[in-house]
């Protein structure tokens, strides 16, 4: 599977992040390129742990 690529404004990342907006793991290892890509499998956890 060949990776997605990105771009990134960094004014406007600079901007939010002196607003006080903060970056999720993901998308700060996907800023410094350690991403490990993991299969998305929320929806199937939210509703396995709402028929519980």
């Amino acid at each position: 599977m060949t990776p997605v690529s990105f771009s990134v404004n960094k004014e406007r990342l600079k901007y939010w992040q002196s607003v006080g907006a903060q970056m999720t793991e993901a998308v700060e290892s996907l800023l410094k390129g350690t991403y490990k890509y993991k299969k998305y499998e929320g929806a199937k956890k939210v509703e396995e742990e709402t028929k519980k």
